[in-house]
């Protein structure tokens, strides 16, 4: 495996499971865990909020409010990044929460606007048309972060509400997050 994909794997274990231990990811990816903990500094110094400590209860973790953000990553990095994703998430498994997920990666990296039905918490439908920039995880969910045409801001999508998802032919060239 080479060192970019081994890196982005490691972000996106850490940000499902919170923490591990350096012995565990040296295990899953076949490297000692002295190449481990160079990955943590390499990440570290690349600006990702991940550290590790000592102890019994010690490992490796990584913020709980990081947001990737696609707007610093090439084209190339976004695809391995979401295919990462896709392979590790799944969002819960089932074919047409991959076929969502699928769908929202494709327009994130075509710049596409998308047009889906949200339930919010209450379970109550509306129809949204977006511009979507970022896919989060926190608190064991996935969530959209996009630009709103309807509302004119930005809005958060917990993904497993969202129905219905269609790509529009329109394409944005705007980055709203800065």
């Amino acid at each position: 495996m080479q060192v970019n994909n081994r890196l982005f794997e490691i972000v996106y274990i850490l940000m499902q499971k919170k923490k591990v231990t350096a012995k565990e990811l040296a295990k899953r990816f076949e490297v000692s865990t002295r190449t481990i903990y160079r990955d943590v500094e390499v990440l570290s110094g690349a600006n990702i909020p991940i550290y590790a400590s000592k102890g019994k209860d010690g490992g490796i973790e990584i913020l709980d409010e990081y947001i990737l953000n696609k707007t610093i990553l090439s084209e190339k990095e976004q695809n391995q990044i979401l295919f990462a994703l896709q392979g590790m998430e799944k969002v819960g498994g089932q074919d047409e929460k991959e076929e969502r997920f699928e769908i929202i990666k494709s327009a994130i990296l075509n710049k596409n606007i998308i047009r889906f039905n949200y339930y919010n918490s209450n379970g109550e439908e509306s129809k949204r048309v977006v511009e979507p920039l970022q896919i989060w995880f926190k608190d064991k969910s996935w969530y959209l972060i996009s630009y709103c045409i309807d509302k004119e801001d930005y809005r958060v999508f917990k993904i497993t509400r969202i129905r219905e998802i269609e790509i529009l032919e329109e394409h944005t060239e705007k980055i709203y997050l800065k």
